[in-house]
């Protein structure tokens, strides 16, 4: 059961989340409830490396579940999934109101996806093996099972980066359009029960 094997993980982590997270641990008043983190942006110009999150990124209904560049102090987050997407659109209200099924531009598909916190990589994995094309017919047909969990502390900052190949052009894109990207992590995140 997947619970399980993500409350191992907890387990195995909880000395390096916050003091909130451990002390809501201690009192046995955590629980894991499912979750998928995500951020929609337009990428254009974006090349080298380029933030995906930053200090001003906000939460937003259909565009961001972030707030910032950290979680909530006692809310870590713990996924085992991870799906991009792509979609030309018109300005900056499509990034909620699109179908991220686009296929990718080369430069998009040759980048590398890395999410990094506090000196450790915790993901890095080129765009291609996860960029959800077409229209599936079900959720399991857009995510990528990835071999493991992963694991992003609490109350830390971290960083989420598209890495552009050396001598790419990046995301130029088209006069008047947006080249709108989205990532979407899937797994649990560590809640108080009450």
């Amino acid at each position: 059961m997947k619970f399980d094997a993500f409350k191992v993980v907890l387990a195995a982590i909880i000395g390096l989340m916050s003091t909130q997270a451990q002390a809501l641990w201690n009192s046995d008043n955590l629980t894991l409830n499912d979750q998928t983190v995500f951020v929609r942006k337009n990428i254009k110009g974006a090349s080298s490396t380029y933030k995906l999150i930053d200090a001003n990124t906000k939460e937003l209904p259909g565009i961001s579940s972030l707030d910032g560049q950290s979680l909530e102090p006692g809310n870590p987050f713990i996924f085992d999934q991870i799906a991009f997407g792509y979609k030309r659109v018109a300005d900056a209200t499509g990034l909620g109101d699109t179908l991220y099924n686009s296929a990718a531009p080369a430069a998009l598909r040759n980048a590398q996806f890395e999410i990094r916190q506090g000196g450790r990589l915790v993901l890095s994995i080129p765009v291609a093996d996860a960029i959800s094309e077409g229209t599936p017919t079900n959720p399991n047909e857009v995510f990528l099972q990835l071999n493991r969990e992963y694991h992003i502390i609490d109350d830390r900052n971290f960083e989420v980066n598209l890495v552009f190949p050396e001598g790419s052009t990046g995301m130029v894109g088209v006069a008047d359009n947006y080249e709108a990207f989205e990532f979407r992590l899937k797994g649990m995140g560590a809640i108080a029960k009450q």
